[in-house]
């Protein structure tokens, strides 16, 4: 059966979803109902005329519903004219397009905004814009002005639609784009994306850098960034706890613990607390590891809030906890989303060039059975986050021993910073995979050799920080984010926050589980956006 769609004067005609607000504010609510005699039930809401098939009863066709939504039919409605839009629509276009973003394979998350499109044709700007994405049982067209020159903001209603009723990667989405300029019509080659049958959980914190100020910004799926934390002066270098419930920041080189709202609203202050910088908290927030600084070193280097050796602390109180087991060279420290391993950068490690792994009692608030977990390199592994079954861990691994957003090149806002990549390692094989494909490479093998896919060139490549694993994994997928020094299509080279998709595996992972990374919409430009921590909403 096929659900058409076709636009009004304000609105489209959309199958199965309904409208929120006015025209183009979207929330999708699931699959339109039929009755027993296979009739589809109409509904009208917010400006949105939802129907079906009009055919007589018992005439429906068996199979899946496709959804047809097509905004190339109507001058008014797209501002085109009908020459324009039919050379769009029928013309064979050719090559000269080149796709900057989003990138071909990536996997978004189903609850995200419709991303920016963008392109380069090698003009100053396009007349007018034709894209067709579908699958199997969606088929969306539209014709329409760019956004701006190379850019086209996919709306939101169709991007919606296609993430309610997505099979993730059984039913793969082809986007295909052409552009009238100049007279011509050129076409870019058809990508394919998937839109992940899961929705990403909870909130993604991010540090970001403004006039001389930093501050904690806070963004929910689908909504735009909100400053969550700020001060005269500077916020940052914070840790969230898995379940939302705490974060600890620096504020002014103060550690400061908080307690997180369970809805929208200010955090509140607990209380000052040693070692606020960037701590390992455990997933109910009850106890966290402050972070070594040996030698100046670890997350900052400028200080350490008055501790400078890690230990093992009460969150409320901010009272150190006596013999803990914890080393006390330990570094960016992590515990799994159950609380039974501590992870971290060991100094004692050939001064900061491993990892270590131990298993830790919430109970007898305690860490034992240490062991090496990654052994010395050449490089300096940084910000390991576990996976959320505990049994893999994701890190950086640079050339920096300075772990702060500075030693990361935070402040050089538009020129590159040292090497870093985004590493896995097994817990229980020490096997290490690297996540290629995340970084910009289709395989190890194009990494080693320098062959990226990334359009700007090798140039962004390596550029990839703090990895934060969110603690929840959906569509069969963990949902990991980092910072990134690279190009936003033409928008420009900036310092932002990026996620991939992380196919979740049964058993150890052997082969790069990642795919191309997504831009995390919403974010705010025209700063240095780093540090992203990822955690569950109370």
């Amino acid at each position: 059966m096929i659900l058409h769609a076709t636009r009004k004067a304000c609105g489209i005609a959309i199958a199965i979803s309904l409208c929120a607000g006015g025209c183009h504010d979207f929330e999708a609510v699931g699959v339109l109902a039929v009755d027993t005699d296979a009739r589809v039930v109409a509904q009208e809401a917010g400006g949105f005329d939802v129907r079906g098939d009009a055919r007589p009863e018992g005439s429906f066709e068996a199979g899946p519903v496709v959804v047809s939504i097509d905004e190339c039919q109507g001058g008014s409605a797209t501002s085109l004219d009908e020459a324009t839009v039919g050379a769009l629509v029928e013309g064979d276009g050719g090559p000269g397009v080149t796709w900057l973003y989003p990138y071909d394979g990536t996997v978004f998350p189903s609850n995200l905004t419709g991303p920016l499109l963008m392109w380069n044709d090698g003009s100053i700007g396009e007349d007018a814009v034709y894209v067709r994405m579908r699958s199997s049982s969606f088929d969306y067209r539209l014709c329409s002005k760019p956004t701006a020159p190379g850019q086209l903001q996919f709306p939101q209603a169709p991007w919606a639609l296609a993430g309610a009723g997505t099979a993730g990667a059984a039913d793969p989405f082809s986007i295909e784009l052409r552009v009238l300029t100049g007279g011509r019509v050129l076409e870019a080659k058809a990508e394919q994306v998937v839109i992940s049958a899961g929705a990403l959980s909870g909130s993604v914190y991010y540090q970001t850098i403004g006039v001389g100020l930093g501050s904690i910004s806070r963004i929910q799926p689908g909504q735009i960034a909100q400053p969550f934390l700020t001060a005269i002066g500077c916020v940052g270098c914070h840790s969230v706890s898995a379940d939302g419930s705490r974060m600890i920041a620096a504020v002014n080189d103060v550690g400061t613990a908080y307690t997180l709202p369970a809805a929208a609203g200010s955090p509140s202050i607990v209380g000052s607390v040693p070692g606020g910088e960037s701590p390992g908290i455990m997933a109910d927030g009850t106890l966290y590891v402050a972070s070594a600084h040996p030698n100046g070193m670890g997350p900052k280097t400028y200080g350490g809030a008055g501790v400078m050796t890690a230990g093992l602390y009460e969150t409320t109180t901010g009272s150190l906890v006596a013999d803990s087991g914890v080393p006390t060279g330990a570094m960016m420290p992590a515990f799994s989303r159950d609380g039974g391993l501590l992870v971290f950068n060991d100094f004692a490690i050939d001064a900061g060039r491993g990892l270590a792994l131990m298993d830790f009692s919430e109970a007898a608030r305690t860490a034992s059975n240490y062991r090496t977990l990654l052994p010395s390199s050449d490089k300096y592994p940084a910000w390991p986050s576990f996976l959320p079954d505990g049994r893999s861990i994701v890190f950086q691994l640079g050339a920096s021993s300075e772990f702060s957003g500075g030693g990361a090149g935070i402040l050089q806002s538009v020129t590159s910073g040292p090497a870093g990549d985004l590493v896995l390692v097994d817990a229980q094989t020490r096997a290490t995979t690297p996540l290629s494909r995340a970084m910009g490479f289709a395989s190890a093998s194009d990494a080693a050799s320098g062959n990226t896919y990334l359009p700007f060139g090798i140039g962004e490549s390596h550029q990839n920080y703090a990895p934060s694993v969110s603690p929840a994994a959906t569509g069969g997928y963990v949902w990991l984010f980092f910072d990134s020094m690279r190009h936003y299509g033409n928008v420009g080279l900036l310092r932002g926050i990026w996620g991939t998709a992380v196919d979740v595996a049964a058993s150890g992972y052997t082969a790069d589980p990642s795919h191309p990374a997504f831009y995390l919409p919403g974010q705010g430009m025209g700063t240095g956006n780093f540090r992203p921590v990822a955690a569950l909403d109370r």
